[in-house]
């Protein structure tokens, strides 16, 4: 998979690999691993943490998305993708989504 984000200026490479995600994340809707695999063609670390946070944006458009974008947080393996999916979502979590909002105090507790 090519890099599309590589020919835009550097301050836009954050913003065209997000939105990469996100069409990403549309096109395996459902699929975490396949989402998690397309934004693991990007060589760049930020750039496809970049990628990876327009996927997890995607899934959890809404509340219906909460467990699927959990999932798709939990398969993440690499530490900093890992929170970088949980930081997202946390940022967007219904306050009634018991789930979320406990992950969010062990990550918040953590950086203490």
């Amino acid at each position: 998979m090519a890099n599309p984000g590589t020919e835009a200026l550097l301050s836009s490479h954050s913003v065209c690999f997000k939105s990469m995600g996100r069409d990403i994340g549309g096109n395996a809707r459902n699929e975490p691993r396949r989402a998690i695999a397309l934004c693991g063609h990007v060589i760049d670390p930020n750039n496809r943490l970049d990628c990876l946070e327009g996927a997890v944006h995607d899934t959890f458009w809404d509340e219906s998305g909460a467990e699927l974008t959990l999932g798709f947080c939990d398969v993440l393996i690499d530490p900093k993708e890992r929170e970088r999916s949980y930081t997202t979502i946390t940022a967007r979590t219904p306050p009634d989504n018991t789930r979320l909002w406990r992950y969010r105090g062990v990550l918040q507790s953590s950086r203490s």
